[in-house]
């Protein structure tokens, strides 16, 4: 996402997941007046929120204030919302404010489309769970724990939770649109990103909780509305002292956003593993949030050869590959539906339930050791045109238990 304008970049993401995935691909979300403002740290948010209230019901214009409030850390408080310039301009010369960026779109990642072994697995299974290629990696191979006891935050467009593939696993979390009241997944996509993370047949944990967290009404949303969602899955963790046990998905982005970036690396702060795509735009990660966030395990996609798909992002911010190319799994359709999506939004739910499949042998102390996990177990130099990301795949070692000292 880099060498292109930013609005060259959406309409193109938007042509490419409307055309595949059937979805409206224009945009009628109107970012106007809408900003992001992160506090420096150890500001009372709660008392600057006041003064802020009160700026705005000062103002003479209809404009809707506060939308959004983040409370991620000590170290990151901030909120969006609609603010007329008048008001904008005060806010530039408040002392607790540290940054304003202006809220942006989002795009989903997606693209046309004791030990126990899952025979007929689908092949981004087989790929995971054997170090191989060809014959001898017929079959997915799991410890039998498949990740029971871990929770999987999928902040998405919501889960279809009626899906049998979930076996009443898939719990509703948090709606971070305001205004909406449809909790389900309309789109289909979180769905099918959760299905790849813990579904019965396609999941890589299949006994972990999967938290929908929902973001997006169609195929683009807010970064504010996304680190909304974020803001409560944090909180929703901490609060059940869930840190160890508990992984975040993220498969969409947008261009390089500090605050968005800000928020994700205050989530791995907290304790929390945050899980992200690499996006599909041919490029360095290093242009993309929340892929290029420090904290964040970026993951890029290949085919079923290992061969980097041709959309994928790269670069050193990129912390490993995944199956991401015509990858089955879960749709939302009366009954139980599956359907084949490509794109890194499938390549990082792949890694995401490889966190909550390791997380179930209690033995990962954070987010660091968490990542270093991955990175050691991962199969080294099998990758072909990985431009110049660290050439390592994921794996599950083969099904045996797996817990690296920290």
């Amino acid at each position: 996402m880099l060498a292109i304008s930013i609005t060259t970049l959406l309409t193109l993401l938007a042509i490419m997941a409307g055309s595949v995935l059937g979805w409206n691909a224009t945009s009628t979300i109107d970012l106007t007046d809408r900003y992001i403002i992160t506090l420096h740290p150890d500001t009372d948010l709660d008392t600057h929120l006041s003064s802020v209230a009160a700026l705005c019901s000062r103002d003479t214009h209809s404009l809707h204030g506060i939308q959004h409030t983040y409370n991620i850390s000590p170290s990151f408080r901030g909120y969006a919302g609609h603010f007329h310039p008048s008001v904008l301009s005060q806010l530039h010369s408040h002392p607790a404010i540290a940054r304003i960026e202006s809220d942006g779109l989002i795009t989903l990642d997606a693209l046309p489309s004791s030990i126990v072994t899952e025979t007929d697995a689908p092949y981004g299974l087989n790929l995971i769970s054997h170090r191989g290629l060809g014959q001898d990696t017929k079959g997915y191979v799991y410890d039998k724990s498949g990740g029971e006891g871990s929770f999987a935050y999928i902040i998405d467009t919501g889960i279809d939770l009626s899906h049998p593939e979930f076996g009443g696993r898939a719990v509703f979390g948090h709606n971070a649109l305001k205004g909406s009241v449809d909790d389900q997944d309309p789109v289909g996509h979180g769905t099918h990103v959760a299905g790849i993370v813990g579904s019965n047949t396609f999941g890589v944990a299949k006994k972990c909780t999967l938290v929908a967290v929902k973001v997006f009404a169609a195929a683009e949303g807010t970064i504010s509305e996304a680190m909304a969602g974020l803001d409560w899955s944090v909180n929703h963790i901490l609060v059940r002292k869930r840190m160890r046990s508990s992984v975040v998905n993220m498969s969409f982005g947008a261009p390089k956003h500090e605050s968005f970036n800000q928020a994700v690396d205050a989530a791995v702060a907290s304790g929390i593993t945050v899980v992200v795509s690499a996006g599909n735009s041919a490029a360095d990660v290093g242009g993309v949030s929340p892929a290029s966030a420090k904290g964040a395990i970026a993951v890029a996609a290949t085919d079923r050869y290992r061969v980097r798909d041709l959309h994928s992002n790269f670069g050193k911010a990129v912390a490993l590959f995944a199956p991401g190319e015509d990858i089955l799994s879960t749709w939302p359709v009366e009954g139980g539906g599956k359907k084949v999506l490509s794109g890194t939004s499938m390549a990082a739910p792949f890694v995401t339930g490889l966190v909550a499949y390791l997380q179930g042998f209690k033995c990962y102390a954070g987010p660091a050791h968490v990542k270093r996990s991955l990175t050691r177990l991962a199969t080294a130099k099998v990758v072909a045109d990985e431009k110049g990301s660290p050439n390592l795949f994921a794996y599950n070692n083969g099904g045996s238990k797996w817990c690296v000292k920290g």
